[in-house]
């Protein structure tokens, strides 16, 4: 039986005492390889070389690695020597001779041919991959080893005294290289099961000559277009110059190669950064997906609110705390979605009322101060929460907007400033004016439209035709 994951190999034991004896041999090499290699490193130079050899046996045993911790770069075959930590203090490699002093021809040939089929570009240099690793070099081989483990999903470089983290560098190569590729980006294979990534972590080791190499920060930009990373921690980013000449701050995006509004990055962790102009931190913020869809809005809205809400007032203006340019969506839309999730979800199982007539106002008033946009007169071209209104309409809660003010009375519940119609030894004590409606915002009594649709303030909302068609 050729190698085959756990779960199916299993499977086919359980189904009959014959297909258990032939997959046991398999199942206990599933749980050797879980045993020996599910958190490994490269403290031995041989272990990066026993799990990219070409059997089912290291298939098994890549299959099960789901944490590499990186301690150090190797650069010549005099570096092929265990990495020895005595921590808290030095890492350094041990005494003695190399493991090796070369790689098989053919080993090399299947290293730089599993490359070229997960990523295809352009400007991969072969010959100076094979140079490098009859060198001794290693960072190439555990970029291999990152790609070719299909579980990994942490991944840990050690602070190393001036180490340079060449495996680092590899990743940020052949990121950049898919996502420059002349005929489009590529698809960047090898690195979608990654979900953590740590950069120089601390060891609490004595540097040499009290120094440290400061980190490339567009290495540090290129792992965000990991597709699923969830955490990063990089220690050591520093601002860096370009030969003689310092980069613009103007430009850090294009410069370091962020992305905008796409990483998948959750949690971020920058360790003794320095140097850096705010347009930097700000390109940093942007890398992230731009904005949650609107059931995980409506869930954190959610849970603002006790479950035993009846009523919910919004006001102001639904684009206070957005950034135009982080999204193509309109701030309205975006609380539209959300109110509507809201209101559909049952979360809140008391919500009788929901108020939005000063969110509308608001959004026709910051309309008619763009010149770019409407003018007042001409009033909003569309209802602007059109899908809180049918979600409402959808649940029975009453959803209150300039066009319907009908809230099945629960405006009563509202607190109301008392004023000279309260005050029972004057002269005004008694019932107010029919006209007077509560001001739910502010608990003030006054006279006002309620939405005739003909008056100059109505029309300044909404053309007539849409107030005709809105009550029709």
């Amino acid at each position: 039986m050729e190698y085959c994951p756990p779960p199916t190999c299993l499977h086919m034991a359980l189904t009959c005492t014959t297909l258990h004896h032939q997959c046991q041999k398999h199942l206990d090499l599933h749980q050797e390889a879980y045993a020996k290699y599910r958190i490994t490193s490269d403290l031995s130079p041989e272990t990066v070389v026993d799990l990219l050899k070409d059997t089912t046996k290291t298939k098994i045993e890549r299959w099960h690695v789901r944490e590499l911790e990186i301690w150090g770069s190797r650069y010549d075959w005099e570096d092929w020597r265990p990495w020895v930590p005595k921590l808290p203090g030095t890492c350094d490699l041990a005494d003695g001779s190399p493991t090796r002093r070369g790689l098989d021809l053919q080993d090399i040939g299947r290293y730089i041919e599993t490359s070229l089929d997960l990523w295809t570009y352009p400007r991969f240099d072969t010959e100076a991959i094979q140079w490098g690793l009859e060198d001794g070099q290693d960072g190439f081989l555990k970029l291999i080893l990152i790609a070719t483990c299909p579980r990994l999903h942490s991944l840990r470089f050690v602070k190393n005294d001036i180490d340079r983290h060449t495996t680092l560098k590899w990743m940020r190569k052949v990121i950049n290289e898919c996502r420059r590729a002349r005929n489009g980006p590529h698809d960047l294979h090898g690195f979608e099961s990654l979900r953590h990534i740590a950069v120089s972590i601390e060891t609490g080791q004595c540097l040499w000559n009290n120094t440290c190499f400061h980190r490339d920060a567009r290495d540090f930009a290129a792992l965000f277009y990991i597709p699923n990373l969830e955490s990063l921690y990089f220690n050591d980013l520093h601002y860096i110059a370009d030969g003689d000449e310092y980069y613009l701050h103007c430009d850090v995006v294009d410069q370091y190669h962020f992305p905008r509004g796409t990483s998948s990055v959750k949690h971020l962790f920058i360790d003794g950064a320095s140097g850096f102009s705010a347009d930097y931190y700000q390109a940093i913020a942007n890398t992230s997906r731009s904005s949650p869809d609107a059931e995980q809005l409506a869930e954190y809205v959610s849970d603002s609110f006790p479950a035993s809400a009846e009523a919910l007032y919004f006001w102001g203006r639904s684009d206070e705390h957005v950034d135009d340019s982080a999204s193509d969506d309109i701030p309205s839309d975006i609380l539209d979605s959300t109110l509507a999730a809201l209101i559909e979800s049952g979360v809140l199982q008391n919500l009788k009322a929901v108020y939005l007539a000063d969110v509308e106002k608001r959004q026709a008033r910051n309309d008619a101060d763009s010149p770019l946009r409407r003018s007042i007169d001409a009033g909003l071209k569309e209802l602007v929460l059109p899908k809180s209104v049918a979600a409402g309409l959808k649940t029975g809660v009453h959803v209150c907007t300039v066009m319907n003010r009908d809230d099945g009375g629960y405006w009563k519940n509202f607190p109301a400033r008392p004023d000279r119609f309260d005050l029972k030894t004057g002269p005004c004590y008694g019932e107010r004016p029919a006209s007077w409606r509560l001001n739910l915002q502010s608990g003030e009594w006054g006279s006002g439209c309620e939405g005739c649709g003909e008056c100059r303030n109505c029309l300044a909302m909404y053309p007539a035709e849409l107030w005709k068609s809105g009550r029709s």
